[in-house]
Parts: C-alpha cells; sequence; structure tokens
C-alpha cells in the first residue's frame, strides 16, 4: 500500500446551520500523490453544541478530474487523469486519522466519503473493493 507524504495540513472551524449540527472542525491535508502531483483528503468532525456527532474522513477518488466543469481548477488541469486504487482510499484513511490523532472509536457515528474531485461513480470498482 503506497503511504502517502502529507505536504501541508490546514486547520478551520467552521459555524454552521445544520439540523445535524452547529459547528465543524477540519483537518484538510495535502498528500503528495507522486514527486509533482498533490492529492486532498480531510477530517471533519461534526458539532452539535460542542458534542461531537460523528467523524468523517473524506479522500479523494482521483487525481484530476474528467467531468472539466468550468469553475473547477482541478477540471482545467492539463495532467492526464489518474483514478486512485482501493489501497489508496485507505492509506488516504489511514494516514489522515494518524495525523489527526483521531480513533473512530471516539465517535457515536464514523462516516468515509469519497466525495471529491469528479464523480465518484466513475471508480465505482475500486471503491467496491
Amino acid at each position: 500500500m503506497k503511504k502517502f507524504e502529507v505536504a501541508k495540513k490546514i486547520s478551520k472551524e467552521i459555524i454552521s446551520n445544520s439540523r445535524s449540527w452547529n459547528k465543524e472542525i477540519i483537518d484538510k491535508y495535502l498528500l503528495k500523490y507522486d514527486e509533482k502531483r498533490i492529492i486532498e483528503s480531510m477530517v471533519i468532525i461534526h458539532l452539535q453544541n460542542n458534542t461531537p456527532r460523528d467523524l468523517t474522513v473524506e479522500v479523494s477518488n482521483m487525481y484530476n478530474c474528467i467531468v472539466g466543469c468550468r469553475f473547477c481548477a482541478s477540471g482545467s488541469l492539463k495532467e492526464s487523469t489518474s483514478l486512485l486504487l482501493a489501497k489508496d482510499y485507505l492509506s488516504q484513511v489511514e494516514i489522515c486519522l494518524e495525523k489527526s490523532k483521531k480513533n473512530p472509536i471516539d465517535y457515536p457515528n464514523f462516516y468515509i466519503s469519497f466525495a471529491r474531485i469528479g464523480e465518484p461513480s466513475i471508480a465505482k470498482i475500486e471503491i467496491a473493493k
């Protein structure tokens, strides 16, 4: 399994008006995919009145994107799209939990989200693995 290296960590808190939570704590990790490319993964904690509701690790399903939305920088990259492998998803989850020092058993709910650049369904075989 490929071990990603953290190139940068960006942390922030967001106050929200969701029905389920009113605050998010986000640690975004920019991970070195190879010598010149970066992918993005996040650890998100949703809180309601400072009580944790869930822990979510959001992983990239690809580098670059085939959708090509005009508003998205990833879609305008000239480099080729690379679909990540199932083992890359696991590596992202592993490094995000390790670097954030979060343990899923400490939260009422734990989720893994594939809502990153591109359409996750195009990588459905790897996600299913």
